[in-house]
């Protein structure tokens, strides 16, 4: 599965989940935010590697890509990787405010603090 489907799916229902034209209809938001937490909690529990995320991962979790193939130990720092599902965690927890979203976020950016060279590369 694409990781940009899972992270598009956390960013729209974050940003429906706070949009007033859902307060009226209180189960409808709360089919929403059901929804992107069992999504955030597939991505967070099955596809993630210490935090971090790879662009891409097959359907039957056998093959990760980034800008090549990625070995089953490997993270990618660059967009649409790590920083983007980390930022799209970020704006579930504003939008819900609910720790696993920021706990999330907190594990993509640990991940990134890890693989950071002294270098700089």
């Amino acid at each position: 599965m694409p990781i940009l489907v899972c992270v598009l799916l956390i960013s729209v229902a974050g940003f429906v989940a706070e949009r007033s034209l859902f307060a009226a209809d209180a189960a409808l938001k709360s089919n929403v935010i059901r929804s992107m937490r069992k999504a955030s909690q597939f991505y967070r529990d099955k596809l993630a590697l210490n935090g971090g995320y790879v662009y891409y991962d097959s359907l039957d979790l056998q093959q990760r890509w980034g800008e090549g193939k990625a070995s089953p130990d490997q993270i990618w720092v660059q967009p649409p990787g790590t920083p983007t599902v980390g930022m799209a965690y970020l704006k579930a927890y504003q939008a819900t405010g609910d720790q696993f979203y920021l706990d999330a976020a907190t594990d993509a950016a640990l991940a990134l603090i890890y693989g950071q060279l002294k270098s700089g590369g």
